[in-house]
Parts: structure tokens; sequence; C-alpha cells
């Protein structure tokens, strides 16, 4: 076989065709490539968060209904809705029991009767050794997804170091993003037990029997310290009033004061008894608005103790009735208390 002779041969055929072009990319045009995928990147890219959003708001949305529907099943089973935390009223403040949150009392009608039957309501909530034979301490670590809001994607648990004399060391306590909707008062915070004689018109704190004379803020909200509300007792209606909502797990910056506090929830408890001297609204499933009037700043994404999430513009929230709808951050104050208070026949409409 004459080999240079057929490479000739196919050579000419070639040209007779057309000219081969052998020219590659020239520097600049491999930039002027790379520059047009960088920019339909930049362009994508929103639009794929905003689509990523869109399906963690939609899930957030779906945990509030099924809270929902857990809050009126419960209501159904026992006549009223279940208490902000419950504990007794044990004049000794350090040995009160139980301070079980909302989230915890909801875990039957939530499709988690094994955690449920695990705790032991009869005791404080951080009661046992942690690493125990399932003691109190080491369930109310358990992180459970339908408290939690997608958007928030923080640790699961957090670690809480002990302070003598108030709670223990906590190896891990499961994080919420749902709180209830709730005004706390001075009692709650301190322990004194509201005086509820028949004709006191005035709410006054009593501490062993003693008025402690200050007066205290009415609950006008749905839940609190070892709350009964019913829906009898919705006067400005259930469609009109908040149930719960979201807060954010973290540093939140309080427009009102300019100081950054942790903003928090757990789904079972706080580390300690609400009302021994601690913080009620600090780690509790509960709403507050203005504690000692120090916090005037709106509810929805700025208010530390309030309803905050990571959702742009708002926060999701539950009403009464058992719906979700979005709850925008620019609502001024005046009408966010009035959604939050049950019974004052102010109706406010978003």
């Amino acid at each position: 076989m004459n080999t240079p002779r057929i490479t000739s041969r196919i050579g000419s055929l070639l040209q007779r065709f057309g000219r081969i072009d052998r020219r590659a990319f020239t520097l600049v045009e491999l930039l002027v490539v790379i520059a047009i995928i960088g920019i339909l990147v930049t362009l994508l890219l929103p639009a794929v968060n905003a689509a990523r959003e869109a399906a963690r708001r939609a899930q957030c949305l779906n945990n509030l209904k099924q809270i929902g529907i857990a809050m009126h099943t419960y209501h159904s089973a026992v006549q009223q809705f279940p208490p902000g935390w419950t504990e007794d009223n044990n004049l000794d403040i350090g040995s009160r029991s139980n301070n079980f949150a909302w989230g915890a009392h909801l875990l039957p009608y939530i499709e988690e009767s094994g955690i449920n039957d695990a705790l032991n309501f009869n005791l404080q909530s951080t009661a046992g050794t942690p690493g125990g034979a399932q003691d109190n301490i080491d369930v109310i670590g358990i992180p459970i997804t339908l408290y939690r809001c997608p958007s928030d994607d923080g640790p699961p648990t957090a670690s809480i170091g002990g302070y003598p004399g108030f709670y223990p060391a906590i190896p891990a306590l499961a994080v919420s993003n749902y709180v209830g909707s709730g005004l706390i008062c001075l009692p709650c915070f301190t322990g004194y037990l509201p005086d509820r004689r028949p004709n006191v018109l005035t709410e006054r704190c009593v501490f062993g029997g003693n008025p402690f004379g200050q007066t205290i803020t009415e609950h006008h909200g749905m839940l609190y310290r070892n709350s009964e509300t019913a829906v009898k007792h919705v006067i400005d209606g259930t469609t009109h009033t908040l149930l719960a909502g979201e807060r954010v797990f973290g540093d939140l910056t309080d427009p009102g004061t300019g100081e950054t506090r942790m903003a928090q929830a757990y789904w079972a408890t706080v580390p300690g008894l609400s009302s021994n001297q601690l913080a009620c609204f600090s780690g509790l499933m509960v709403a507050t608005k203005n504690f000692h009037q120090q916090r005037n700043a709106p509810m929805v994404n700025g208010h530390v103790y309030g309803y905050s999430s990571r959702h742009p513009g708002g926060a999701l929230m539950l009403w009464a009735d058992g719906s979700a709808r979005f709850f925008e951050e620019n609502i001024d104050e005046v009408t966010s208390e009035y959604l939050i208070r049950k019974d004052d026949q102010q109706i406010y409409e978003l």
C-alpha cells in the first residue's frame, strides 16, 4: 500500500470540498464565554434561591397547619387548648413542677407518642441524670422536625450550662421555631401568683399569701402559665386572634433599643422553672410583647421575645381557627397587640 499517495489523494479531496480551518479559540474569546456564563449564573442564582425559599416557606406553613390541627384535636379531647406551660403553685418557687411547655403537651397529637410516653410529667422537665435510663433530661433533647422551620438552619439542639440553684447542666435541649401567642406578666417572671379573690378588680401579685402590692397585667393572650383557654373564651373570634407563630433561634437586634439578644425557644421546656426568677419568655414557647414596658419594638422580625423568622418580609402565623398565613413585618405595634389579645373586642384585619 502506497501510504503517501493515499494521504495526498485525501488532502486533494478535502481541498475540493472546502478548506480545513484548524484555528482554535483565542484567549479573548475564551474570556468572553466565561464572562457570559458568569452573568447567566448570577442571573439564575436569585431565582434558584427564591424557589428554594418558597419551598421552605411552604414547608413552614404546613408545619403550622399541622400544629393547628393538633391544637384543635387537643381541644376536642380536653375542651381547651394546651397550657402555655404547666407549673404548680408551690410557695417554694425552686421546687415547683413540672414546667412542660405546650409543645410537650401536644406530643400525642403530632404522632410523637413514643417521646410522650418517655416523659414523666409528674416530675420537673429537667429531672434525671444525663445518660440515664431515658430520664426527662435526656428526652427533652430529642429534636422534632415539625417544630423546626426549614429556613432556620441552625443546630437542632442547644447545650445549656448549669446555674446552681436554678437549673442543672443540660447536654442537649431541642430547639423549636414556634411559640404560642400570649402576653407575659410579672408573676410569670418572679413566681408571684395573681390575687384572684372575688370582688378584687385590680389583680395584684401574691407571694406566701401576702399581697405583693404591684398591679400586674391580666392574661389576654391564648397561651400562658397554666392557661385553660377554650374557643368560648375567644371573644374577638378565632379568625381575628393569633394562636402561635414563628421565632428564630439565634441573635436578633432589638430595633427599639439597639441591643442584641439571644432569641430562642425549645419545644419541651426551658432550662429551669420559668417562675424561679428566670425570664420565662427567654426560651419558652410563648411570645411576649412588652415586659415591664422595656420593649417597644414590633412583634415581627425585630422583637427578640416575640415573633420573628428567617423568611424575608415577615413571619408565618397560626390563627386560633387553625389557619396559617403570612404576617408582614411592617405591621404596627398596636395592631399586633390587638391580634394577640383574644377578648378586647378590638377586631383587626391584616
